[in-house]
């Protein structure tokens, strides 16, 4: 036990501020020409404004090779705490950890015996390290942390102007054709900071104000939708469409945080990211038959550019990073931060969904309800990847980076999806058994180590939703119950494809059980 430290106390305040403002305005306009030619004409457009303010404040005393921090500790050791049993020991490399342990907490079977997990549990005592957070508060030895009180702090405005201008043409009785196009202008005006540690203790940092307003653009956005209808049963839809991936707020950030004195190493946003465009074609045909029910099958089909993924790299090239810092000539800088991918990415695949109500079998059977739902996705584009490789030989040999590419999926893309329904309808009873599978997904690339690419788990979960309505108040009283996460499914993740597990997330099986009341509108007669 002696082996665990306590090497950090630390509190953080977070204050938030969002604001969102929108206004649209949208024209419909009928027309017939013939009786073979008629249709809608749609016009519009819309101003949308989001603010966010993120304003954080960290405090920290740190027992782990810190003057302040192993100064305390003496204090503590001495005259404040001498009762908790600290010994000199405890100034070095952080408190021994049973120190804050409180042994009679009853953990039960959590996390017991899971993918490898068992009894590895610190089962520290709040209460106690509450205490020693407060006597540092008190004795002005809980010190600010600059680095994660002014690294995270920002504003942002982001402005959209969009119009538009659809129609909805009949040409005759069998096909409808839906053609558009839409425009938006986008910008984005941010205040961040940046950010350098230069120093082991927590004070040893500068940071100053950073503002951008560079990151700003227009795009056109062309679509064609046709629909062929032949009989009352089938429905065949076909679609081109044109669509935009905005970065995350944090991608676009102008921050810079670096580190000079134990690296060097850099984390930064990228301010000339662009958004990803998508060209996507989609082609759909519905069967539908009184009995049979719905059945729809189709296939997809859409290229990105610039798509948006964070990346991580060594290099002393300046110009990597837009010359945004003068980095070292004499070491390798560790970069993380994101960038817009050069190769076109590729997604394609096909979705079968089927939907029944078994209406026309015998008694209670007619209530059944059945909903499932398949699509299979394969994914592709390229990433940048980095490779060191010694020149000459001996202790001596120059380490060098090449820069290359390597092919995977695209991230947050699962390769299948599955969802089944299976429901019960009769009078005012209505309940759904739900399962969904959705397959591993690609969280991060390494640029450097393709075996330490990230992914998420499969993920599997049932959930159950019955509802009942009563005879009083006029009918919208109704009595409800919803099973969530029936068989305590966890999120996991993992490194490379050999499976290593890195994290394991809990949430738990929840019920809802409660009356609601749905009040009815009449409608107005003239």
């Amino acid at each position: 036990m002696n082996a665990k430290r306590v090497r950090r106390f630390q509190t953080l305040q977070r204050d938030v501020t969002e604001q969102a403002q929108e206004a649209m305005l949208n024209f419909n306009v009928p027309f017939s020409i013939s009786k073979g030619f008629s249709g809608n004409i749609k016009l519009g457009g819309k101003y949308v404004r989001n603010f966010r303010d993120n304003d954080e404040t960290q405090d920290a005393t740190v027992p782990d090779r810190d003057m302040y921090g192993s100064a305390f500790i003496v204090i503590v050791k001495d005259s404040l705490w001498p009762e908790l049993g600290l010994e000199n020991i405890d100034r070095n490399l952080g408190m021994r950890a049973f120190l804050f342990e409180n042994p009679d907490y009853d953990i039960g079977d959590f996390l017991s015996g899971d993918a490898g997990v068992d009894d590895f549990y610190w089962k520290g005592d709040i209460s106690k390290m509450k205490h020693y957070a407060e006597l540092a508060k008190e004795n002005d030895y809980y010190l600010s942390d600059i680095r994660e009180s002014v690294q995270y702090d920002y504003d942002y405005e982001r402005n959209l102007i969009a119009f538009y201008t659809s129609a909805e043409l009949n040409l005759g009785k069998y096909v409808t054709l839906f053609p558009g196009i839409r425009y938006e202008n986008y910008q984005f005006d941010y205040n961040a900071n940046s950010t350098e540690r230069y120093g082991a203790y927590l004070g040893d940092f500068r940071s100053e104000a950073i503002h951008d307003d560079g990151n700003k653009g227009e795009n056109w956005f062309p679509q064609l939708h046709i629909r062929v209808k032949p009989t009352e049963w089938l429905d065949i839809r076909a679609a081109s469409t044109r669509s935009i991936i905005y970065p995350d707020y944090r991608a676009v950030s102008p921050y810079i945080y670096y580190d000079s004195y134990s690296g060097p190493t850099m984390g930064l946003g990228n301010t000339s990211l662009k958004p990803a465009l998508a060209q996507n074609y989609d082609i759909y045909a519905s069967v539908f038959q009184n009995k049979i029910g719905l059945f729809t099958a189709g296939v997809f089909y859409k290229e990105i550019d610039n798509l948006i993924v964070s990346s991580s790299f060594r290099t002393k090239d300046s110009e990597k990073i837009n010359n945004r810092w003068e980095l070292s000539q004499t070491k390798q800088t560790a970069i993380s931060t994101w960038i817009n991918l050069d190769a076109t990415s590729t997604v394609r695949g096909f979705e079968l969904d089927y939907q029944t109500h078994f209406w026309y079998l015998p008694s209670f059977l007619k209530g059944l309800v059945l909903n499932v739902n398949y699509t299979h996705i394969t994914s592709e584009t390229s990433y940048p990847y980095q490779t060191s490789v010694k020149e000459g030989e001996g202790p001596f040999a120059k380490t060098v980076f090449v820069d290359s590419t390597r092919s995977g999926r695209m991230p947050h893309q699962p390769g299948d999806i599955f969802n089944l329904t299976l429901g019960y309808d009769i009078g005012g009873f209505s309940a759904r058994l739900s399962f969904s599978y959705t397959d591993d997904v690609l969280r991060g690339v390494n640029r450097t180590y393709k075996e330490l690419d990230s992914y998420t788990d499969s993920y599997k979960r049932w959930d159950f939703t019955a509802q009942q309505k009563l005879p009083w108040l006029g009918g919208g009283l109704q009595l409800y119950l919803n099973l969530n996460n029936i068989t305590n499914t966890t999120d996991r993740t993992f490194t490379s494809e050999l499976g290593k597990l890195s994290s394991l997330e809990y949430y738990g099986r929840t019920v809802d059980l409660g009356l609601r009341y749905t009040f009815h509108q009449k409608p107005e007669y003239q």
